[in-house]
């Protein structure tokens, strides 16, 4: 019981980073005045659209999330959004402490080595409107993308993401963006 209590208070602590590459996303309004109005899901990638209480203020987004770890917690977010003033980005958080090491897109029985999150921050990443669309082009011809790291407690990790119905999100999610008005 009290490891599992530590393990929760470590994961609220761990996510609270993650929440810091998106908190502009959520313009700082209270977040539980988002309503979901969409909610597809694309083999562990989730396409979101929302609106906030009362308004006809519209956002969507896609979204991955991996527990790495469950003792201790470890977790990865993968958020996709897009704003007229800045394209389309990807944001990725790690557990606080954990170091990016590599990452490669998987298929077709090859691996092909990706500099996509070379000059990432220790446990973050934003990756600009170019990178985004170069994560883009390869995701969509890979099935899986790897990345490679040291997780807070010095352990070697490796994430396999599933991208193989990458493709279908993004075209679903360009389009709910331009439904909406956002793209």
């Amino acid at each position: 019981m009290k490891k599992m209590i530590i393990a929760g208070l470590s994961c609220v602590l761990s996510l609270a980073a993650v929440a810091a590459l998106v908190w502009h996303f959520f313009i700082y309004k209270d977040p539980a005045l988002w309503h979901v109005k969409l909610y597809q899901t694309y083999s562990g990638w989730d396409l979101i659209c929302d609106q906030y209480q009362d308004t006809d203020q519209h956002r969507c987004y896609l979204r991955y999330v991996d527990t790495y770890s469950l003792d201790p917690f470890g977790a990865a977010v993968f958020f996709v959004q897009h704003s007229v003033k800045n394209g389309t980005r990807l944001s990725i958080g790690l557990e606080k402490g954990s170091v990016i090491q590599s990452s490669a897109f998987v298929g077709q029985g090859s691996t092909k080595k990706s500099a996509l999150l070379n000059g990432c921050s220790e446990s973050s990443c934003i990756l600009d409107a170019g990178k985004t669309g170069q994560f883009m082009m390869s995701a969509n011809k890979a099935e899986a993308w790897q990345i490679n790291f040291t997780e807070e407690h010095g352990e070697a990790r490796q994430l396999m993401i599933d991208v193989s119905k990458y493709a279908s999100a993004e075209r679903d999610f360009i389009t709910e963006l331009k439904k909406r008005g956002l793209h």
